[in-house]
């Protein structure tokens, strides 16, 4: 039907017609009159489908007509949900779930500048120092010139000099001059703080980044600041008998959260970031200091038959055991519960400085300081607050030279619910087998 007449005469007929037709062919509503004569059929159809796809609504008419699919049909595989497995650290994970992993680690500050191009940039930006003295810095208009060399953003006196301002030396000498706070007295108007936020700060455990150091919120710039003074307190040189010796940080208490990012440092190693957004518990610890004032401590308790020699001797070697054993023999990356009491326990040693001077005191019977640490034990507390977190720290200590005398336990509680651990009550001293 519609096929031009004279075409009917002359015997044509459509291509389709040439052969018969085995099962008709249903097409599409809508298509053009003269392809249905000519016998065209859409391509989609030129093969059975063995399984119907979906089509989404709204897709347009002629798309539909020619066979076509969305992309995301064309898989018959429906795509899987990834479920997450649950498991999370301390506090929970900090990384698109509400909470947050907090963390209170010990250990010592470092910077890295990731790429060779930080790196270099901050070798430009640096002064250039006298090579017989790096804390003195060498202008143009400096007679010292001749023995002036490149900055070298690798030494860390350099770098604290460049970031905090150029040292105040002693007048006469060339030994730096320190405040009653033993920190390095600095030239007013020389300091480059603003470029400490270019260094990726971290924490190292025994020379190994462990945690990348974020400072953020309004206190960053403070942050920043405590950051370099804990480098140049750790770069300061050990003297007996010297201030700087009282200066020098031994080690830096450092409360953050822990995020789900981490960042790449210049040796390759990949370390999580911890936030920082107060100085909250930031400490830098003075070993010596610390020493000190348990031994003064422990000479105004009253003893009467050893000298104050003998005392400072004993008192000190034992205290230094102590902290060194603390620090470097049960050291942790304080993420959980029991680990951030237990480093909180190793780094509050001020507080409970009357508590050690009970322990380490002498007797009629014994020798100053003859008490040793023997073991440190972490159980969550039988009883605490509400919303609280609160672990039982228990030190035990024991005399080496008499295998009959009591043991010594020093007990004291610290709720770790908070970014910053609290202690609860006051440290309980008894004796035991």
């Amino acid at each position: 039907q519609g096929m031009p007449v004279h075409y009917q005469q002359m015997g044509v007929v459509p291509a389709g017609y040439n052969q018969p037709v085995q099962q008709a062919m249903p097409v599409q509503q809508g298509m053009p009159v003269h392809y249905q004569q000519m016998g065209v059929v859409p391509a989609a159809q030129t093969a059975p489908v063995q399984h119907a796809t979906p089509v989404q609504q709204g897709m347009p008419v002629h798309y539909q007509q020619m066979g076509a699919v969305p992309a995301i049909a064309a898989n018959t595989v429906a795509p899987t949900r990834v479920t997450p497995s649950g498991v999370v650290p301390s506090m929970g994970c900090g990384c698109d779930s509400g909470s947050k992993a907090l963390v209170y680690a010990i250990g010592t500050i470092g910077y890295d500048f990731a790429t060779e191009a930080r790196q270099d940039s901050f070798k430009q930006l640096m002064p250039l120092v006298d090579s017989q003295n790096v804390n003195i810095a060498v202008s143009t208009a400096n007679e010292n010139t001749a023995t002036a060399v490149p900055a070298n953003p690798f030494d860390v006196r350099q770098m604290t000099n460049y970031l905090l301002g150029t040292p105040d030396l002693q007048t006469g000498t060339d030994n730096l001059q320190l405040d009653n706070n033993y920190e390095v007295q600095r030239i007013e108007g020389t300091d480059n703080l603003s470029e400490a936020q270019s260094l990726i700060w971290t924490l190292n455990l025994e020379l190994t980044p462990i945690y990348a150091i974020e400072p953020k919120g309004p206190s960053a710039q403070l942050v920043y600041k405590q950051l370099s003074k804990f480098l140049e307190g750790q770069a300061l040189p050990q003297i007996e008998e010297n201030s700087y010796n009282l200066g020098y940080i031994d080690k830096v208490s450092v409360p953050g959260i822990l995020t789900g990012k981490t960042v790449q440092l210049f040796s390759g190693q990949v370390v999580p970031v911890l936030e920082l957004y107060n100085l909250r518990g930031l400490y830098g610890w003075q070993i010596e200091v610390l020493i000190e004032d348990v031994i003064q401590a422990v000479l105004a308790s009253g003893i009467d038959s050893l000298s104050e020699d003998e005392v400072r001797e004993a008192t000190g070697y034992a205290l230094r055991a102590f902290l060194q054993r603390i620090y470097y023999d049960l050291r942790n990356l304080g993420q959980t519960s029991q680990e951030r009491a237990f480093n909180y326990a190793a780094t509050n040693a001020f507080q409970f400085a009357d508590a050690l001077v009970t322990v380490l005191q002498t007797s009629s019977s014994s020798t100053a300081g003859s008490m040793q640490l023997d073991t440190i034990g972490v159980e969550r507390s039988p009883f605490c607050r509400v919303d609280s977190d609160c672990w039982d720290v228990k030190l035990k200590f024991f005399d080496p030279e008499n295998d009959r005398r009591a043991k010594k336990i020093l007990r004291y509680t610290i709720d770790v619910s908070d970014i910053m651990p609290v202690t609860m009550g006051q440290p309980r001293i008894w004796d035991a087998l």
